[in-house]
Formats: C-alpha cells, structure tokens, sequence
C-alpha cells in the first residue's frame, strides 16, 4: 500500500478572526482550501492557544502576513456594550469592556474596530515568535472589519509605527 501524500501546507497569509459562521475567511478573501491559516474565537480574542498558533504559523510555516479581521454586528461586541458579562462570555467579553468604559457612548461596530486595533497592538508587542517578526518588519500585520451587509473588508485605519 503506497503512502498517502498530502498537499504541502504553505498558507499566504494568518487569518485571526470571529467563529461567527456568516463570516468564512477563504470566502471573503476568495482564496482556495489551504491558502489560509484561521485563527478563530468568537469576537476574535486572542488568548495564549491562540497566540501560540500564530506563533507556530510564523515560525513553523514562515506565513508572511497576519490580518486580524473583526465583523460588523459582533455578538461579543454587542454584549460588551450592552454590558452582558455573563459568566459564559466573561472571557470573550472582558477584554473588549475595557474599550466600552473608556466611551461609554461608543457603538458595536466601533467597538469591533477599536478591537481590531487592540488585537494588532497585542500581537506587535508580544514576546514571541510573532511579535518579534512584526517588529523586524519580516512579518506584516493588517486589520480590517468585513461588512456582513455588504460583504466587502474595510481596512482599519492605524498607525503601527508606534508599535515597535
């Protein structure tokens, strides 16, 4: 029996975005099977595991780009406005109540951009493989929030110079 042979796993670019279904990263990004690696947790927040798979993406597959890609209408981003910190979503809520205290007038989908721009903050600034890619400039990082309404990504306006 011969062995089976795999494709080789080279993806383009890490993907770290919500495991809401509406929205499929290969799909917005129109991009086959394989050409992405997904990092996703509702809300898209990244917690040590997923941290250390972007780290192991970076280093392992040598991924050159990260897009941290936030949606509209979040379902984290709306309970962190309207406060619901229930005990289930307490880990997925509470680093994003921050950025409602801050502004309590502030909106959902302002808070899903504000995220967004967290997110790529955290990663630039982290220790490991990762962040120290972004530092050296070897690896870039962009962030967007896709539009369920209208299907298009919009590109999260951001200064990353401060970053490193």
């Amino acid at each position: 029996m011969a062995p089976e042979v795999y494709p080789a796993h080279h993806p383009e670019a890490i993907v770290v975005c919500c495991s809401d279904a509406r929205v499929p990263p290969t799909a917005v990004f129109d991009r086959p099977p394989g050409a992405l690696f997904v990092v996703r947790v509702a809300g898209q927040v990244v917690g040590p595991e997923a941290i250390a798979s972007i780290d192991y993406a970076v280093s392992a597959l040598e991924v050159p780009l990260i897009i941290v890609l936030g949606h509209t209408d979040c379902g984290v981003a709306q309970a962190a406005v309207a406060g619901n910190t229930d005990w289930q979503l307490a880990p997925l809520v509470e680093p994003l109540e921050v950025l409602v205290e801050n502004n309590p007038q502030v909106s959902v989908n302002e808070v899903v951009e504000a995220n967004v721009i967290r997110i790529m903050s955290l990663l630039a600034g982290h220790n490991g493989l990762a962040g120290t890619a972004i530092r050296a400039r070897t690896v870039a990082i962009r962030g967007g929030v896709y539009d369920l309404r209208t299907d298009l990504v919009s590109p999260v306006k951001t200064d990353t110079s401060d970053w490193y």
